[in-house]
C-alpha cells in the first residue's frame, strides 16, 4: 500500500481543513436557496419545501448506519494490511446498501401518494407539487443509500479531501441549476427533479473515485457473508441510534408544527434551526475525521495515546462550538432578519435553539472517538430513550397548552440537550476512564470562560451600541472570531507553527 501512515493522523489537519472548505459551499448556498425560494414562491412555498424534506429525512433511519460506518472497518483492515477482510466487509455492505436503497424507493412511492391526501387541507394549492417533491427527493435518498458504502471506503482511506470535494461540487451544481430554474419561473417539483439528477451523477463519480483510491479493493457476490453482515449491522445500529434522536426530534416537531400552525410557521422555525445545524455540521466535519483514526489507534493498541488524544480533541470541539452558538443566542434574530426578512426574526426562537444545541454539539468530537472505538452502543441507547421520552412529554405539554414558535423551539432544544448531550456526559467517560472532574478541568473550564466573555461582550454591544442589524451582526461576528484568538493567543500560535512544520 502507498500509505505510510494508515492511522490517518498525518492527514488529520489536512482532512479537517478539506472538510471545512468543502462545507463552505453548503453554507453559502444554504443562505441563498431558501431566500430564493421565498422570493420566487413565497413563505408558504418555502414551508412546503421544508415539510417535504421532513418526511424524506425520516427515511434516513432505514440506513441503519451501515454504509458510512464502514469507514471504521476499512481503516482498521487497511491498518492491518488485511486485504481479504477488507474485500469481504465492503462486498457485504454494498449488497446490504443496495437492498436498503430499493426498499426506501418503494416507501417513497407510497409517501408520495399518501402525504398530499393526508395533509390536503394544510397544503392547499401545493398538494399536487408535494407528490413530485417527495418522490424526487426520496428517490435521491434511495440512490445515496445504495451507494453509501463508497462514502465509507473514501473516508476509511482517510481521503476526506476527495469525499468533501465531491460533496461540495455536487451541491454547487445542484444549487446553481436550482437557482436558474427558480429564476426561469419553475416551481418546487422542477427543482426537486434537478436535485435527483445531479445526485445520481455525483454518486456514480464517487464510486469511480473510491475504486481508484482503494485499488486493492475487490467487490464480488462470492465475498458476501453473514459474519460480516452481522458485525456491520450491529455496529451500524449503534451508530444510527446516535444520530436518530436528533433527526426524530426535529422532523417530528416540523410535521406537528405544520399540522398545528401551517407551512408558513415551519418556514420561520426552520431558518434559525438551519443556522444552528450548520454549526453542528461544522463541528461534525472536525469530529467525523476522528472516527477512522480512533479505530486505527485502537486496533494498534495505542490506548494511552488515545485517551490523551480524546481529551485534547474534546476541548477543541467545545472551543469551536461556543463562539457561533453564543453569537446565535445573543444576535441570531438579527442575522435571520438580514437573511430572510423581519417576518422570520424572532429572538426567543433563535436563543432557545442555540442554547439547546450547545451541550450536544460540543460533545460531537468525543462521541466520534467512541464510535471509532465501537464503544458507543450504550451511549446511543441511553440517548435514544432519554430523547424520545423527553420529546413525548414535551408534545403532551404543548398540546395541553398551545402551539407557538417558541414552544416548538423548546420541543426541539430540550430533548436534544437532555438525551444527546447528557448521555455522553453521564456514561461516555467510562470507556476512556475520564473522570468528571478531570473533564471539567481539562475540557470545560476554558470553554466556559470563553462563553462568559463572548456572551457579556455581545450582550453589551446589542444593548448599548445603538447599531442596526447589519452593524450588530458584523461587529458580533468579528468579536466572536477575535475574542477566542485573544484568549488563546499562545495556543493558536503553537498550533499554527505545528501546521506549518
Amino acid at each position: 500500500m502507498a500509505d505510510t501512515d494508515l492511522t490517518g493522523r498525518s492527514r488529520l489537519v489536512k482532512n479537517v481543513f478539506a472538510s471545512y472548505l468543502g462545507h463552505f459551499v453548503f453554507i453559502i448556498f444554504g443562505f441563498i436557496l431558501p431566500r430564493a425560494i421565498d422570493s420566487s414562491i413565497g413563505q408558504f412555498g418555502l414551508g412546503i419545501w421544508d415539510f417535504c424534506w421532513s418526511f424524506v429525512n425520516y427515511l434516513t433511519v432505514s440506513m441503519i448506519g451501515i454504509g458510512s460506518s464502514v469507514n471504521r472497518f476499512v481503516a482498521r483492515y487497511r491498518a492491518r494490511e488485511d486485504t481479504e477482510a477488507l474485500n469481504n466487509v465492503v462486498s457485504t455492505v454494498v449488497a446490504i446498501q443496495v437492498g436498503i436503497g430499493v426498499t426506501v424507493f418503494a416507501i417513497v412511492c407510497v409517501l408520495a401518494l399518501w402525504v398530499p391526501v393526508a395533509f390536503a387541507e394544510r397544503l392547499g394549492e401545493f398538494a399536487p407539487s408535494v407528490k413530485w417533491v417527495i418522490f424526487f427527493l426520496g428517490a435521491s435518498l434511495a440512490v445515496q443509500m445504495a451507494f453509501d458504502a463508497w462514502r465509507g471506503v473514501l473516508t476509511g482511506c482517510h481521503r476526506w479531501d476527495y469525499y468533501n470535494a465531491l460533496n461540495a461540487i455536487g451541491y454547487l451544481v445542484i444549487s446553481l441549476l436550482m437557482l436558474l430554474a427558480l429564476w426561469a419561473g419553475y416551481g418546487l417539483a422542477e427543482i426537486s427533479a434537478i436535485y435527483f439528477v445531479i445526485t445520481v451523477l455525483t454518486e456514480l463519480i464517487r464510486y469511480k473515485v473510491a475504486r481508484a483510491v482503494c485499488s486493492e479493493l475487490q467487490v464480488s457476490r462470492q465475498r458476501i457473508n453473514r459474519v460480516d453482515a452481522s458485525q456491520i449491522i450491529r455496529f451500524g445500529l449503534k451508530t444510527v441510534f446516535i444520530g436518530m434522536p436528533v433527526m426524530i426530534t426535529i422532523q417530528s416537531v416540523n410535521i406537528l408544527l405544520v399540522a398545528a400552525l401551517g407551512p408558513a410557521a415551519l418556514a420561520i422555525l426552520a431558518r434559525p434551526l438551519a443556522l444552528v445545524r450548520q454549526v453542528a455540521a461544522l463541528i461534525s466535519k472536525f469530529a467525523n475525521v476522528l472516527t477512522p483514526t480512533a479505530g486505527s489507534m485502537q486496533s494498534q493498541e495505542k490506548l494511552d495515546e488515545l485517551r490523551v488524544f480524546a481529551l485534547k480533541i474534546s476541548r477543541y470541539g467545545l472551543l469551536l462550538a461556543v463562539p457561533p452558538l453564543t453569537f446565535m443566542f445573543v444576535l441570531g434574530d438579527h442575522l435571520v432578519g438580514i437573511w430572510m426578512g423581519e417576518d422570520y426574526a424572532i429572538w426567543s426562537v433563535s436563543a432557545i435553539l442555540a442554547a439547546g444545541h450547545l451541550l450536544p454539539i460540543s460533545q460531537g468530537a468525543l462521541l466520534s472517538i467512541f464510535v471509532g472505538m465501537d464503544a458507543h452502543g450504550r451511549i446511543a441507547l441511553l440517548s435514544a430513550v432519554c430523547t424520545v421520552t423527553s420529546l413525548v412529554a414535551g408534545i403532551l405539554i404543548v398540546h395541553l397548552t398551545s402551539w407557538s414558535l417558541p414552544a416548538a423551539a423548546m420541543l426541539v432544544a430540550a430533548p436534544i440537550t437532555i438525551g444527546v448531550g447528557g448521555s455522553v456526559l453521564f456514561y461516555g467517560f467510562r470507556f476512556l476512564e475520564i473522570g468528571f472532574m478531570e473533564y471539567l478541568a481539562k475540557v470545560v473550564r476554558d470553554g466556559f470562560v470563553l462563553l462568559l466573555v463572548i456572551g457579556a461582550v455581545l450582550t453589551g454591544v446589542r444593548l448599548y451600541s445603538g447599531l442596526g442589524s447589519i452593524g450588530l451582526v458584523a461587529v458580533g461576528m468579528t468579536l466572536s472570531c477575535v475574542l477566542p484568538l485573544l484568549l488563546h493567543f499562545r495556543e493558536v500560535g503553537q498550533l499554527y507553527r505545528k501546521i506549518r512544520s
